[in-house]
């Protein structure tokens, strides 16, 4: 069944539907942002994590940018943040089920990066 869509330049076939991208353009502008899909990456890895172990991992990011980068996909519904009401406060981030299936599907796309660059052992050791 085709799906009935506007004709545009963001428009594209596939085998039995065409997709927009112009109306996913919450989650295609937060993923193609610097960080985003690393963190997301990491937290396939390893699950659920603190703040400050992110940033251990993504070793070279502005604590600004990774606070910003998390809000963002916290918003668009690939991560959720946990906080516990415990002394001193502890927030965990985690991936949805959306955020599951989004890394598990970008996988390749890491792969392809790390074996077609042949750069960064870090990269590598996140897949």
């Amino acid at each position: 069944m085709k799906l009935p869509m506007h004709k545009g330049e963001c428009c594209v076939s596939g085998d039995d539907r065409e997709i927009c991208l112009c109306r996913n353009n919450l989650v295609m502008d937060v993923i193609s942002r610097k960080w985003s899909l690393l963190i997301i990456w990491i937290l396939a890895k390893h699950g659920k994590l603190r703040y400050n172990d992110i940033a251990k991992k993504l070793d070279g990011v502005n604590h600004n940018t990774l606070s910003v980068r998390l809000d963002e996909l916290e918003e668009s519904g690939i991560i959720k943040r946990q906080k516990f009401n415990e002394i001193p406060p502890r927030v965990e981030y985690s991936l949805t089920e959306s955020g599951e299936e989004l890394s598990r599907i970008t996988k390749p796309l890491l792969s392809f990066t790390t074996t077609s660059a042949k750069t960064s052992s870090e990269t590598e050791s996140l897949i």
